[in-house]
């Protein structure tokens, strides 16, 4: 789609055959366990603090933004160049997306519609994966990008100013799409919405960030994936070579290769 690929059975089912790998080579993936801080000695990783429990490890891979490096690490364990450069950084846009599921056979429509003019995009996942919608209904998504200082334009989450912005912001999209996919509002069966802040919660990317930090002009340069502290270790869409799926994998291969002392260089 658009130059890409899209994983039959949604990213998720990306996600659940990489926990699988895992499972299969006798480890063990743990959810719902947010890691606390990265415990260092003299230098040296020693491990995680998760749900205030202590994870023993040589080497530690955070897939996390370089942003909240500093609340895992504490400043007096890395050299001030680092922690500035750190601090210079910035996140990438947001977005908010509505989620929709129609009544409406929208075959006939590419899987990708973007409108210039309006500043939408809607994908259309049922064309890509029949498997996600029953025959005669289809998967809509509707997203428009919105720069950082949006997360602050919704208030806090689950509040009732929260829940009418997000329910506005959601129709106002659906009353753009319309107008590429007419009669599209009349036929929604389930809706749902994400907002910056539902990214972030999700993700834990501050102010909902989806491609990491700021690639614009004049942005500093994404931070190396090895830390300056011994067996510490940066992936994700923060590091090189950036965001987007097959981008954070490429990473988390490069961390892998280098760990095990590069035994192949393919990626």
């Amino acid at each position: 789609m658009d130059g890409g690929y899209y994983p039959k059975g949604s990213s998720q089912a990306l996600a659940d055959l990489l926990a699988k790998v895992i499972e299969d080579h006798g480890g063990e993936v743990l959810t719902r366990h947010r890691v606390e801080r990265v415990v260092v000695e003299r230098g040296t990783v020693r491990g995680v603090v998760a749900n205030g429990r202590f994870f023993e490890a040589p080497i530690v891979v955070l897939n996390t933004n370089a942003l909240n490096l500093l609340d895992l690490v504490g400043e007096e364990d890395l050299p001030g160049d680092y922690v500035r450069h750190l601090r210079s950084l910035r996140p990438s846009v947001t977005a908010f997306v509505a989620y929709l599921g129609v009544d409406m056979d929208l075959s006939g429509y590419p899987p990708l519609i973007k409108s210039l003019d309006d500043g939408i995009g809607i994908t259309i996942s049922s064309n890509l994966d029949p498997s996600l919608a029953p025959e005669g209904h289809a998967c809509v998504n509707v997203i428009t990008i919105l720069p950082p200082e949006a997360y602050d334009a919704f208030g806090e989450r689950g509040t009732p100013e929260y829940r009418a912005k997000k329910r506005a912001f959601a129709e106002e999209l659906v009353e753009k799409a319309s107008r590429l996919i007419p009669g599209l509002g009349e036929h929604i069966v389930v809706m749902d919405a994400a907002t910056p802040r539902t990214f972030e919660r999700y993700t834990l990317n501050p102010h909902g960030a989806i491609y990491g930090l700021d690639r614009s002009a004049g942005a500093p340069e994404r931070p190396y994936f090895k830390t300056p502290i011994k067996g510490l270790y940066l992936v994700g869409a923060s590091t090189f070579p950036g965001g987007g799926i097959e981008a954070v994998v490429i990473s988390g291969v490069i961390a892998a290769n280098d760990i095990s002392g590069w035994p192949s260089i393919r990626l």
